[in-house]
């Protein structure tokens, strides 16, 4: 059922790239786990998931807060962050942002990924809010505008139903390919085609 509604949305998923979780905060954890290292720098949007915040303290990385254009994401200031801040993850949500409601252009998305291609920098996009939309279908998974021989890194966390969330991700957004994780339910592997793990949902 995950990877239907995944593949429903225009990401192409099959059932063998499913992996349970204990939760979408601990798949949260697992992939700051993975790829982020003391002193590290996160990029995040400001305001900004607490609980997000909370994950990189953690890790004992430091947050680099990017407030918003408008009603739009400042992708200039974003990339100057990304050339002076040189952060290990982008951490965004793009669909229904939590907790300004903000949802990102199509040509937003495209102008991201494109940008994150260019510097090899790994996007967290958090879409545990997509299914909210109460006035047509969810939009597609940020992850669909990676094309397959993109190098852009990129892992999407979200809830394809009401109790459970997903993590997927795309090549090249893995420290050596796989999770670093001590957890024992950790079992994400940062190849192409994506890779996903499910988990019960996390309160917003």
């Amino acid at each position: 059922m995950v990877a239907a509604r995944y593949t429903q949305r225009g990401l192409p998923t099959t059932r063998d790239q499913i992996l349970i979780t204990c939760g979408a905060q601990h798949a949260m954890a697992m992939v700051f786990d993975a790829l982020v290292m003391p002193g590290d720098r996160v990029l995040v949007e400001h305001p900004t998931y607490p609980n997000a915040l909370d994950a990189i303290a953690r890790e004992h990385a430091r947050a680099v807060p990017v407030g918003f254009a408008g009603a739009d994401w400042d992708l200039d200031t974003i990339a100057a962050a990304v050339r002076d801040a040189c952060p290990r993850v982008l951490y965004l949500m793009p669909d229904f942002q939590n907790p300004t409601g903000r949802c990102m252009s199509q040509e937003q998305r495209a102008e991201l990924v494109e940008l994150c291609r260019r510097t090899h920098t790994t996007l967290l996009i958090d879409e545990t809010m997509s299914e909210v939309a109460l006035d047509g279908p969810p939009p597609p998974p940020l992850a669909s505008q990676v094309r397959e021989s993109s190098s852009a890194p990129l892992i999407t966390i979200g809830r394809p139903a009401r109790r459970c969330g997903a993590a997927c991700g795309s090549a090249g957004s893995g420290r050596g390919g796989r999770c670093s994780s001590r957890s024992p339910a950790c079992g994400l592997r940062w190849t192409s085609p994506p890779r996903c793990s499910t988990s019960s949902s996390r309160s917003t």
